[in-house]
């Protein structure tokens, strides 16, 4: 089959799951496209619809943010052409929970022509260690216990390469033991989100100027003005905590109250050594 995964990966899980996926469908002798949300490429609606045309099957893979897609993975199911009978499945990256966060649009894509065959989650390591209960209490996986996940994760993904090859039926997080928590979960972070948008904090004593958080961030919502060392935010911020993560001296913090130890908090630099953020955008 001719296969194209769009993925969008702010600090590395969803890219690693989806390169790690491509090498395993291309081990069974299918073509498979990688493209990230964030690649000029996806601009185009032309070339978009173009190559969904081409393929066989549509793959999407997305991190989890409270049983929700991503606003720029909604807006591409939102904005996929109508199609007749082309196979599609989603695929995203969490935690350890996400409800239905993998199906919840599947009506939505029925009613435009897709077969949507096939959903997946994976379990990886949260990227969210920050100065608020719960997420204060849980830190990112590393050495022997990252390992061990992504051993775990690696199984998986052979196994839905395994059911994507045969075109057999899986839909993960359906039942209604799924279906409803993530419901009520999607609601609640919708509801909030705005309010969670407000926590973020900008420590202008730490920060050197270098510009990435402004330059890597998916949505562009990040204006830096390096003449006043000051950092402004949009609403239309993912929560990807990308700019929370790679800030080389964190002095992008995250909290209720003003955090006056970021050091406390660990960061998260994605689920192999060295990676840059610009493999996450190709």
């Amino acid at each position: 089959m001719d296969i194209v995964i769009f993925f969008f990966s702010g600090t590395g899980n969803t890219w690693w799951v989806a390169s790690e996926l491509k090498k395993a469908l291309e081990q069974r002798d299918h073509t498979v496209d990688m493209v990230s949300l964030e690649n000029e490429s996806i601009k185009d609606s032309e070339a978009v619809a173009a190559r969904i045309e081409r393929a066989d099957c549509i793959l999407i893979g997305y991190p989890v943010y409270g049983s929700d897609l991503p606003d720029n993975m909604m807006s591409l199911v939102k904005n996929l052409p109508a199609c007749e009978n082309k196979i599609f499945g989603a695929f995203c990256t969490q935690a350890a929970f996400s409800g239905d966060a993998s199906s919840f649009f599947q009506q939505e894509l029925t009613a435009k022509g897709y077969d949507f065959r096939f959903s997946f989650q994976f379990n990886i390591t949260t990227n969210f260690n920050v100065a608020m209960l719960p997420f204060s209490l849980s830190k990112p996986a590393a050495g022997k216990k990252l390992a061990k996940i992504k051993n775990k994760a690696l199984k998986k993904i052979n196994r839905a390469a395994d059911m994507i090859t045969a075109q057999d039926r899986h839909l993960a997080g359906t039942s209604i033991l799924m279906a409803v928590p993530g419901r009520i979960q999607r609601y609640f972070f919708r509801k909030n989100k705005s309010k969670l948008l407000r926590n973020f904090q900008f420590l202008a004593e730490r920060c050197t100027g270098c510009g990435l958080c402004e330059r890597y961030c998916p949505t562009g919502s990040i204006s830096f003005d390096a003449d006043h060392s000051d950092l402004t935010r949009r609403d239309d911020c993912l929560l990807c905590f990308r700019c929370y993560n790679f800030c080389p001296v964190k002095a992008i913090n995250f909290g209720k109250k003003k955090v006056s130890n970021p050091e406390k908090y660990q960061r998260y630099k994605g689920p192999e050594e060295n990676i840059k953020i610009g493999d996450l955008t190709q």
